[in-house]
């Protein structure tokens, strides 16, 4: 029922409001933005089905932990309703003992994943919070709390589609958008509590509110203040969810938009990619300074980071120490306490918690009467790709791994099978692309920031992030991208549709 009734509301705030305003004068009429927006909430219940047949059931995937971790700082809030505020806002205190670390952190699977000196790659955090405020009007309900979130992406890939829908003819508008809004993966992933729902979000209304603010004539000066403080609020936000894709194609368009107004020439689109390396280089500048390592060593250890995580493991803590042993109970022994000891002779790594940068390793052990509780047990993930950490060789397989893999289907897994089909469909985008670059010298600069858009950003999760389940969930942020570039291009094959 709560379902339903959220399902109506949100209906009729697309039919009523034009999605708040973002879909007016559009050229694809109210009852298909409908249509397209159920069409993106059969993907709820396909998502669920898929995860408890296929994966060992929901709580195992983001998703679960996510709106777990969201339930328990929700009760929280009813413990302590001003250190839930200060949660929210980030001034919680963390430290082991304290009230928030007893009532809250223990309890949780994701929240530690997601300090912000981890930049660039967990945010976690931010997800948890959205989503335990959402909780006070859901009512515990996973089902609903996947609608706010599918609703959440709908709105930002809506945003998407106004700000570059006259990149393209009236007639191909609608294809463009049904493709964008159903992109198999992106569908799927986007209707769950996950990080991807509100990175689109945010990346989808920042480039429509930077758009409008360019080509709009506002009646009055409130407008654009408002329409200002609406970006500041948005790049701010821009920090906390996938910033590697949220800044980054921001910074794109903002250049992307600075050649199509001030330099508009034959040549825009190589200024365009020149500019894109000293961007990078100033980017590696600052991130140096502030993280005393380069981009690239930062990417080089995330790599190895995820190989960790996907080999899995069973990890132990006491007073002071941390321990990763092998995925392999055998290992260690339970006491009568209810705590584990390690068996002698296993060998393990573990972290000293008052310096957990500081990796050690433990070749055989010998204190067998330690005593240990588990903190959390991973599983090993089987679709890990072997990657090379070497310069170009790094470079050319993130490209394959990213954008090609697989080609064919090894089961008959539905989520296997909508990644070949992706596959094959992103085979066939780039060769229309070079078909139709060299014919359209009008548009080879917006298809410039599309495609480089795309690369970067598959380059940099195929590097970062070696596992095929990994690189197909992050890259359908940015595949959207590629739909755009190909739709710009004025080629009989596209003129047929």
């Amino acid at each position: 029922m709560l379902f339903t009734f959220y399902v109506i509301v949100f209906s009729a705030l697309i039919y009523y409001t034009n999605v708040f305003g973002i879909i007016s004068n559009s050229s694809v009429t109210k009852k298909w933005w409908l249509i397209l927006f159920w069409l993106k909430i059969i993907a709820i219940p396909i998502f669920y089905f898929i995860y408890e047949k296929y994966y060992g059931g929901i709580n195992n995937f983001d998703s679960g932990k996510f709106f777990n971790d969201s339930l328990e700082l929700k009760k929280y809030a009813s413990i302590n309703f001003s250190g839930y505020l200060k949660a929210l806002f980030g001034f919680q205190n963390d430290a082991e003992g304290s009230e928030f670390y007893n009532h809250y952190i223990e309890k949780s699977s994701n929240w530690d994943k997601g300090q912000v000196a981890n930049a660039f790659f967990y945010d976690n955090r931010t997800v948890i919070r959205l989503n335990s405020i959402l909780q006070f009007i859901i009512f515990n309900n996973y089902s609903v709390s996947a609608l706010f979130n599918c609703f959440m992406s709908y709105i930002g890939i809506s945003a998407l589609f106004k700000t570059f829908e006259t990149t393209t003819t009236n007639k191909h508008k609608f294809v463009l958008l049904f493709c964008v809004m159903l992109f198999p993966t992106l569908w799927l992933y986007t209707a769950s509590v996950s990080k991807e729902s509100i990175a689109i979000l945010v990346i989808g209304l920042l480039l429509y509110q930077t758009n409008k603010l360019i080509n709009t004539s506002f009646k009055t000066k409130n407008q654009i203040v408002l329409n200002i403080i609406t970006i500041i609020f948005l790049c701010y936000l821009s920090f906390f969810i996938k910033p590697y894709y949220t800044l980054t194609m921001y910074c794109f368009y903002v250049l992307y938009k600075f050649y199509d107004i001030k330099i508009k020439n034959k040549y825009s689109w190589l200024l365009f990619i020149f500019t894109i390396i000293p961007f990078f280089i100033f980017g590696n500048i600052v991130y140096s300074l502030l993280k005393n390592k380069s981009l690239y060593q930062s990417v080089i250890n995330q790599q190895h980071v995820f190989y960790g995580a996907a080999e899995g493991g069973i990890f132990l803590i006491n007073d002071t120490k941390f321990i990763r042993l092998k995925y392999d109970s055998t290992q260690i022994k339970l006491n009568a306490s209810k705590f584990y000891s390690i068996k002698k002779n296993v060998p393990y790594m573990y972290w000293m918690l008052t310096n957990l940068n500081d990796t050690l390793y433990c070749n055989s052990n010998t204190d067998t009467t330690s005593n240990y509780k588990i903190q959390y047990i991973i599983k090993k993930n089987g679709s890990n790709i072997k990657m090379s950490n070497k310069g170009f060789s790094l470079l050319f397989q993130a490209i394959k791994y990213s954008l090609f893999y697989p080609i064919m289907p090894s089961s008959f897994n539905p989520m296997q099978l909508a990644v070949v089909l992706e596959n094959v469909a992103t085979i066939i985008c780039i060769t229309l692309l070079i078909i139709g670059f060299s014919a359209n010298n009008n548009k080879r600069l917006i298809i410039t920031y599309f495609m480089v858009s795309v690369l970067v950003f598959c380059i940099f999760i195929g590097a970062t992030a070696p596992n095929t389940g990994a690189i197909v969930r992050y890259r359908s942020l940015v595949m959207p991208f590629l739909y755009f570039a190909v739709f710009c291009i004025n080629i009989k094959p596209l003129k047929k549709i």
